[in-house]
């Protein structure tokens, strides 16, 4: 058995997860209120997996392995969301960033037990950036993706709040 399939065998209570780019300064055990996200890029949508944090760490570190910092440029202004009520800055698709989509959703995958939304992956991914306000980033800017974050959905329980629970370095 993997080191990684170890981990998922150790701890078998579902945790929610979700995999995002921060666009802000983000560290291990970092929380806020799940109103209140920093700025960020959903890489994979929220799943659920019986998975430990540490686990879960090395398997996004294998899948970024090889993948340098990426640079995205924003595209234009959209409302998402059931409703249409959620303002997003659209980002360009590169070739790039669907590698390190599709490889992240590659290596997860196997261990994940609640999947995603099957309409927001590969053929479905439409990278974006949920806005709060009219200066969190304008269309025809380019974005810095450095690190890629994995975030707890419901520490300790808690469906109010959220903690950053691993960060990985693209091309580190």
């Amino acid at each position: 058995m993997s080191e990684a399939n170890e981990g998922v065998a150790r701890d078998r209570e579902l945790r929610r997860f979700v995999i995002v780019a921060p666009l802000v300064p983000l560290r291990v055990g970092d929380e806020f209120a799940a109103d209140a996200w920093p700025l960020h890029v959903t890489l994979v949508p929220p799943f659920s997996a019986p998975m430990a944090p540490p686990a879960l760490s090395r398997i996004i570190e294998t899948a970024c392995n090889g993948i340098a910092t990426l640079t995205v440029h924003a595209t234009g202004k959209q409302f998402f969301g059931r409703r249409r009520d959620v303002p997003v800055v659209t980002l360009d698709l590169s070739p790039e960033l669907l590698r390190l989509h599709v490889a992240l959703l590659d290596a997860l995958e196997p261990s994940i037990r609640q999947p995603f939304d099957a309409h927001h992956v590969r053929d479905g991914y439409r990278p974006h950036v949920t806005t709060r306000h009219a200066s969190d980033i304008q269309p025809g800017s380019a974005v810095s993706l450095p690190t890629v974050a994995s975030v707890d959905q419901h520490p300790d329980g808690d469906r109010h709040r959220r903690r950053v629970v691993s960060m990985t370095v693209l091309g580190g």
